[in-house]
């Protein structure tokens, strides 16, 4: 999964498919569960929700706390786990 404004690029998150058709065990099922400008910066914030064989996490990306490399940085994760 990755993020782009048209100029730049970035990485996020693995998926469970890879670019051969083949399931990766270790990657995740990715949703975007909301987008929008929660820092009121005027660039694209998201809240990611990633499912993994035993659990979940839900990640904040917010874009004023990117680096010049990144268009939003992971502040915030919530992991939750099965048993």
């Amino acid at each position: 999964v990755t993020f782009s404004d048209g100029k730049k690029e970035q990485f996020i998150a693995n998926t469970k498919e890879s670019p051969n058709g083949k399931l990766n065990d270790s990657a995740s099922t990715v949703k975007v569960v909301w987008t929008g400008d929660i820092d009121r910066d005027g660039k694209i914030d998201l809240i990611l929700s990633s499912s993994f064989e035993n659990g979940e996490s839900t990640q904040l990306f917010l874009s004023s706390q990117a680096t010049h490399q990144e268009l939003a940085k992971a502040v915030a994760i919530v992991t939750r786990l099965g048993c």
